[in-house]
């Protein structure tokens, strides 16, 4: 076999995705009390200066590496944050296989008749909650001008005015 055949079927040829979790009860007890969230800061700095790309939150990949020079550099990264095993979780090594995204294939499946409906009635029920506001608005402009042409006569020096009879 031709070693670019190898390449084309060995899962792990294109490199690794590391993907990690943490104990947050147990950062707390062997990393720190008061910021146990920094210890993913600094597993993050080492693996990026080791070649990896962060992907999101705790996953990274790596092209060029593979699945044994990725636990050799995580038994150096315990040897030197006596931490680090007391506290993980979860630690997975993938092969690095290209994903495919559909997204867009999906997205036109749409039935788009059908979204027209939706948004049509989502505009109706959009349109009913705000119908109660309008009137609430109405009332108390009727009651701001019912006051004004309530009030009493005030004279010069404050006092109700009495109404001649």
């Amino acid at each position: 076999m031709r070693s670019d055949q190898v390449r084309e079927t060995d899962p792990w040829a294109r490199g690794v995705v590391l993907s990690f979790d943490f104990v947050t009860k147990d950062l707390k007890d062997y990393y720190s009390k008061n910021s146990p969230q920094g210890a993913y800061e600094v597993l993050k700095r080492f693996l990026l200066k080791n070649g990896f790309e962060h992907l999101r939150d705790s996953d990274y990949k790596n092209k060029f590496m593979d699945k044994v020079d990725t636990v050799d550099l995580l038994y150096s990264f315990s040897r030197d944050h006596k931490w680090f095993p007391h506290c993980i979780n979860k630690v997975n090594i993938s092969p690095n296989i290209t994903a495919l995204d559909i997204s867009n294939d999906i997205k036109a499946l749409g039935d788009e008749d059908w979204k027209k409906e939706k948004d049509a009635e989502n505009a109706g029920k959009s349109q009913e909650k705000q119908a109660p506001l309008s009137e609430y608005k109405n009332l108390i402009e009727k009651a701001r001008l019912t006051r004004m042409t309530d009030k009493p006569d005030i004279g010069s020096d404050g006092k109700k005015m009495e109404n001649e009879r």
